[in-house]
């Protein structure tokens, strides 16, 4: 069974506004946990969670941060963020390796702010119809006031809350926390995010051939552990 965030959704997009979001730059928590294998976290967003357009992902903490070792392999990642200044890391599956995810990958990504923008109702239906009709069906399926609206968003974009679409579907995974009593039980996980290759104009996290990759963000709704994994197609 699928778990979305479906309170609200937005697209993150380059600007910036009232709120302190943003993209890359250095991560704002110090880490603990398991980081033998961590040479650099980058920060992929970090939200300010005072913004009411923001789906509620996190309790009681001013920011949400979207982090990833980019360096380790595709790794399956997990951390929980026990303040606002730091976070526990709960899984690193895989080490470093060299020239990965390309040669003169950098160890801190650009900064830009950013802001988020409210996602329509009839707009998430569209893109929901317009996957689901690339997977089960073909492209002739979609409308061309669809395909218009497609292109003129600029989909695929960064989205927060909503129904998403992941490469190889919604992961399957135990809480990676072993205090949680989610730890005993599989896909019990909330998608609250994806993230595609090009975040912000001009720069792609995967490289020149990885537009169909992407990084799935899910939320543990027990404990708050988040878990993010890449997936590609």
């Amino acid at each position: 069974m699928a778990h979305f965030t479906t309170d609200k959704a937005v697209r993150v997009t380059p600007g910036s506004g009232k709120y302190k979001h943003r993209f890359g730059g250095l991560p704002l928590h110090r880490v603990r946990g398991p980081t033998k294998r961590l040479i650099a976290l980058h920060c992929l967003y970090l939200f300010d969670t005072s913004d009411p357009a923001l789906p509620r992902i996190l309790r009681n903490r001013s920011w949400l941060p979207l982090y990833y070792p980019m360096m380790n392999n595709a790794c399956d990642f997990a951390y929980r963020v026990v303040s606002d200044d730091e976070i526990v890391v709960h899984l690193i599956s895989d080490g470093p390796h060299e020239d990965f995810p390309y040669e003169g990958f950098p160890e801190e990504l650009p900064e830009q702010r950013v802001h988020l923008e409210r996602l329509p109702y009839d707009d998430q239906k569209t893109l929901v119809y317009a996957f689901t009709a690339r997977d089960c069906l073909s492209e002739e399926a979609i409308s061309m006031r669809d395909r218009r609206f497609l292109k003129d968003s600029g989909y695929p974009f960064t989205q927060v809350g909503g129904i998403q679409y992941m490469m190889q579907g919604v992961p399957e995974l135990r809480c990676p926390n072993s205090k949680c009593k989610y730890a005993e039980y599989s896909n019990m996980h909330e998608v609250f995010a994806v993230v595609w290759n090009n975040p912000i104009p001009g720069f792609k996290l995967w490289g020149e051939y990885g537009d169909f990759s992407q990084i799935v963000y899910q939320v543990c709704p027990k404990c708050s552990t988040v878990f993010a994994c890449n997936r590609c197609d």
